[in-house]
């Protein structure tokens, strides 16, 4: 009887088997671990284990845990219940105005908050914008060019067709030159 009590104590349970166990998933388990200064053992192959008394053991601290988790939020819900302490030489005038500065102070952060970040956001747009007219003014530039470019071909090819049209074709494939208007140039 001795043996298979100490075989069972010795029962190795992998990291999964340990999270079903406890029902909890693997940071509460680490942070279970952490707080109990308990580590996982290593088998032959490396792979991580518990043996059952490590199992108990993060059972107890998982109720724990819970049980101050309950206490903290019954501890803050009684706390936020609690009415807040008013001065007895405190008028109701006086906190009427403090309330007002206060509300006061809240908006100006808020507008000053809202203007920095609207700000911001324009600068940030208008570096972009600066490069842009750059490269428009650089355009247009380029286009005049082109366009003029353009007129004076044109000019060209029309006293190009002129002179071409002054040839009129005679006899056997020979061509003669008729003269040509040189005020259309």
């Amino acid at each position: 009887m001795q043996s298979s009590k100490s075989a069972d104590k010795e029962r190795k349970f992998g990291v999964e088997q340990v999270k079903r166990i406890l029902n909890t998933d693997i940071s509460l388990l680490k942070d279970l671990c952490k707080r109990g200064s308990l580590a996982p053992k290593r088998d032959t192959k490396g792979a991580l284990y518990f043996s059952r008394d490590d199992i108990h053991i993060l059972q107890k601290l998982k109720d724990l845990h819970i049980q101050t988790l309950a206490m903290q939020r019954k501890t803050k819900k009684e706390i936020e219940n609690l009415p807040k302490p008013v001065p007895a030489n405190v008028n109701n005038e006086m906190i009427a105005m403090s309330e007002k500065l206060n509300w006061e102070k809240t908006l100006n952060n808020l507008e000053n908050n809202i203007v920095q970040r609207i700000s911001k956001t324009l600068s940030e747009k208008m570096d972009g914008l600066d490069e842009v007219v750059v490269e428009l003014i650089r355009a247009k530039t380029e286009n005049e060019t082109l366009r003029q470019r353009v007129n004076e071909l044109n000019k060209e090819v029309f006293a190009l067709k002129n002179e071409n049209a002054s040839y009129k074709p005679a006899m056997f494939g020979f061509y003669v030159k008729r003269e040509t208007d040189d005020f259309l140039i």
